[in-house]
């Protein structure tokens, strides 16, 4: 995990993207999950 130093709104966005991306990828994983059944 990449540990972003800079205090910026950019470094806010980041982790705002890094929270969304997990979000993103867990409805995948169910998704998936759902089309496995």
């Amino acid at each position: 995990m990449h540990i972003v130093t800079v205090k910026s709104p950019m470094q806010v966005g980041f982790f705002n993207g890094n929270t969304f991306l997990k979000f993103i990828y867990q409805v995948m994983l169910e998704t998936t999950a759902k089309e496995n059944e």
